[in-house]
């Protein structure tokens, strides 16, 4: 318990615990997924470019020549191409967001349920400790003070903690 006194040894004692493993390689992921994202930034807004410049350079058919009606064949299927293109790069980001959402929000969890355990474990540890946050020790003997649900508190504490240290990070890896 004593390294989860300050902030930074509370910070990085999921990374530095025996699940050390499945920290780093959800760590890894969300950092992998966030520069893979970043980088599909620039392709999408290429491709939408692309596809932009395939919808000005359309040729009207113009009169009856078999060379105008190809050029215009040719032109509807650089549309088609680039539109296919920029809608499977849009829709592949999109499906990466989520994914890289599902793999921090389950570092997210894990970390929180890791950090959560070590106090239920410490508190739990010390039958005096449980039974002070247990007893009833109101001043007046009129309304008696409900049980402590320090549990509870860990568990919103941590979630504010991690939840924005882990979106911190994305953030800032990602610009």
């Amino acid at each position: 318990m004593g390294r989860l006194t300050g902030f930074w040894g509370l910070l990085s004692a999921y990374w530095r615990s025996e699940r050390w493993r499945e920290a780093w390689t959800l760590t890894a992921i969300v950092f992998v997924l966030t520069t893979v994202l970043s980088k599909a930034s620039v392709w999408v807004a290429l491709a939408s470019a692309d596809f932009m410049a395939a919808l000005v350079n359309i040729q009207p058919a113009s009169g009856d020549s078999a060379l105008s009606a190809s050029s215009s064949l040719a032109s509807g299927h650089v549309v088609l191409m680039a539109a296919g293109a920029y809608l499977a790069i849009f829709l592949a980001r999109t499906a990466g967001v989520a994914l890289r959402h599902f793999v921090s929000s389950t570092l997210h969890r894990r970390a929180r349920g890791w950090l959560v355990a070590q106090f239920n474990d410490a508190i739990l540890a010390d039958e005096r400790i449980a039974f002070d946050l247990m007893s009833d020790r109101s001043d007046g003997g009129d309304r008696s003070r409900m049980p402590d649900a320090v549990d509870q508190r860990v568990d919103e504490c941590t979630g504010g903690l991690y939840g924005g240290v882990i979106g911190l990070a994305m953030g800032l890896w990602g610009r």
